[in-house]
């Protein structure tokens, strides 16, 4: 019998191995100046016609710390289109002021859009932006 042959074989389980993440790469780290990071925060905050623009109720302090690479407290709510975002930090990792490490799932550890969580698979693929709105996010970045 073919059972008996093989009857002497050990029998290997196969383990996955556990994957190590680190706590610091679930958040963003900004790699700007200071005055950079004022700078995208003063632009995220401006407000067009009289309603604000990507982002709301948002102090500096707060929005800092967002970026510190440490776990996000309060997440920021991010009140325009979803492809806006993806295309903020898209420029954000261009310029080389963030990692590009796992970029889609810090996004969704760091924002919520119009008050309810998204998936990082979700933000990642969301790319229909009005067009206004990316000239508008183009126009910015180019000068950093």
């Amino acid at each position: 019998k073919l059972e008996d042959v093989f009857s002497f074989l050990p029998i290997i389980k196969y383990k996955k191995p556990k994957k190590k993440i680190q706590k610091s790469l679930k958040y963003f780290k900004f790699k700007g100046s200071s005055k950079q990071l004022q700078d995208i925060y003063d632009f995220l905050m401006l407000k067009d016609f009289s309603k604000e623009v990507f982002i709301t109720d948002v102090s500096f302090e707060r929005f800092q710390d967002c970026f510190s690479g440490k776990k996000v407290k309060s997440k920021i709510n991010w009140i325009a289109q979803q492809p806006t975002l993806r295309l903020t930090i898209i420029k954000l990792k261009e310029y080389d002021l963030i990692d590009k490490t796992d970029m889609w799932g810090k996004t969704r550890n760091t924002f919520i859009h119009k008050g309810k969580e998204f998936s990082a698979e979700n933000i990642s693929k969301n790319n229909a932006i009005n067009s206004l709105m990316e000239i508008k996010i183009n126009s910015f970045f180019k000068d950093f």
